[in-house]
């Protein structure tokens, strides 16, 4: 009998750049998906960003925010388990002629993968992937400076997430479904503030939600 883990894939394996980015930027469904997305993410990261700020992401994939964040803060650590991403994104960077980004190898549960700490972190899509994702929050909270801010996004439990984790699974992925209620606890349990939540995708119970959380401060020395 076959195990799960032989059937599935993991979060780094089978990416097609060019496939991924055909639907995002060709087809109908997936305009719309970033259309919406996109307008939720730059909300909640108003006022975020600054000229100096250091920011983390992880799952970057082909770079859609990744370039946009790189433009408007001092540096960007992109963190992704895909070769091919990898490389489709660092060829990306030199086309555009970016060389604030550095490229690392790794998961949303290993945190950025060094002792730096961020002045906030992006997460659009990985959180997709991970079957426990208390841990998985406390490492990006782990990575973030004290106040730092992280904004990411996770797949829901309804309809329309149904229809996306059937999608996965063609894929050979499996994705994990949470209820707002869930998402925003966990992310509480991790010892992240939610200051601000929105929905993406094309119906009414949505596709995701997107949570903008901040790391408590450091308490005032005696």
């Amino acid at each position: 009998m076959k195990s799960e883990n032989f059937w599935y894939r993991s979060a780094g394996e089978g990416w097609s750049p060019a496939l991924y980015d055909w639907f995002f930027y060709r087809t109908k469904r997936g305009l719309a998906l970033r259309d919406g997305e996109e307008d939720v993410v730059y909300r909640l990261l108003d006022g975020g960003l600054r000229p100096d700020s250091r920011v983390v992401e992880y799952g970057p994939g082909t770079g859609h925010y990744t370039l946009p964040l790189a433009r408007r803060c001092a540096s960007v650590v992109a963190v992704e388990p895909s070769a091919e991403m990898r490389e489709h994104l660092g060829e990306r960077l030199a086309r555009e002629g970016i060389d604030n980004v550095e490229i690392r190898d790794g998961l949303i549960e290993g945190g950025p993968g060094s002792p730096d700490r961020f002045d906030g972190a992006l997460a659009v899509g990985p959180l997709y992937y991970v079957r426990d994702l208390l841990p998985a929050l406390s490492a990006v909270g782990a990575g973030l400076k004290p106040g730092g801010w992280g904004v990411f996004t996770v797949p829901l439990r309804s309809l329309e997430g149904t229809w996306q984790l059937v999608s996965e699974l063609l894929a050979r992925r499996r994705a994990f479904l949470r209820s707002p209620a869930e998402a925003t606890l966990t992310a509480e349990r991790a010892g992240l503030e939610v200051l601000g939540t929105g929905l993406t995708g094309t119906s009414r119970g949505g596709l995701s939600l997107v949570l903008k959380t901040v790391t408590p401060p450091d308490p005032p020395s005696s």
